[in-house]
């Protein structure tokens, strides 16, 4: 019984932030290489990080 409220209070919540957090930042690692590699222009390195901030905070305000 203790075992189960261990992993539900705590090994749940840990799982719930990497599936979000850890998405989101490797949607930006992905996207980042993309534009860098193929573009290599810094126009496009400030736009998609303020496109990757709002998505990320659409996975802080929406996702939980």
């Amino acid at each position: 019984m203790k075992l189960f409220f261990f992993s539900f209070f705590f090994i749940l919540p840990c799982i719930n932030f990497f599936l979000f957090f850890g998405f989101s930042f490797f949607l930006f690692w992905l996207y980042l290489n993309f534009f860098y590699f193929f573009f290599n222009n810094f126009f496009f390195f400030l736009l998609l990080f303020f496109n990757s901030q709002v998505f990320f905070d659409f996975n802080i305000f929406f996702c939980h």
